[in-house]
């Protein structure tokens, strides 16, 4: 057992709930599908999202909700993150046509919607949604967390069967083309952002835009 001094801070997030959120406050109508348990921290999220003007009426409760614990200590700014997904883990075709019918219902005369998808739930069930949204429909992703092979690989497929545009971190854009051999790990300068940019342009002719995020800055191509 470890024992340290420190402080304990509970907020909503995960990163479906913080891109809703951002968007909310950038004052675009957003709209989140998924889970949350029918429990207190169920409550807690929901009532945190409707109050940053989040719609939540294709959220269900169901079970516990996930939590993810961030450990940051204080001399070396080390961080340790456990995930447990529980609800949002639960996810299924039912969920899937439920963002469908949302997606048609706010379609109205030249307004194109817009599905943001990220990694934290399944990706297989990412790309069944994906299948079913009409063309008008701009596809963008987020392909976060890349914790494993698989996610890499599922992130890939995505790509493969649509997206339009693609925010990727310093380490994402080149975890995603690691399997063309290059030997970089990381981002930190303009031009390998740019690079990293063009590869994926390349590789995924469907992407229209890639957004490259890192230390010094951001880079759209």
């Amino acid at each position: 057992d470890v024992s340290c001094k420190g402080r304990f801070e509970q907020s909503a997030g995960g990163k479906g709930a913080n891109e809703a959120v951002a968007l909310a406050r950038l004052g675009v109508p957003v709209s989140l599908v998924g889970r949350v348990g029918d429990d207190e921290s169920g409550s807690f999220l929901l009532s945190a999202l409707r109050s940053e003007r989040v719609d939540v009426g294709g959220t269900l409760r169901l079970g516990r909700t996930g939590t993810a614990v961030h450990i940051v200590t204080k001399d070396d700014s080390r961080k340790f993150n456990v995930t447990c997904l529980e609800a949002n883990g639960e996810l299924d075709r039912t969920d899937v046509q439920r963002a469908v019918a949302l997606v048609r219902q706010k379609e109205s005369g030249e307004r194109r919607v817009v599905v943001l998808l990220q990694l934290e739930v399944s990706p297989v069930l990412s790309r069944q949604l994906v299948k079913k949204v009409g063309e008008r429909c701009l596809v963008a992703l987020k392909p976060s967390p890349l914790a494993s092979d698989e996610s890499k690989r599922q992130a890939r497929l995505l790509l493969d069967e649509r997206v339009d545009l693609c925010f990727v971190a310093e380490s994402e854009a080149l975890q995603l083309l690691d399997d063309e051999g290059g030997e970089e790990t990381l981002i930190c300068t303009l031009s390998q952002a740019e690079r990293a940019a063009e590869a994926m342009l390349r590789r995924w002719p469907r992407l229209q835009t890639v957004v490259v995020t890192f230390a010094a800055g951001h880079l759209l191509c």
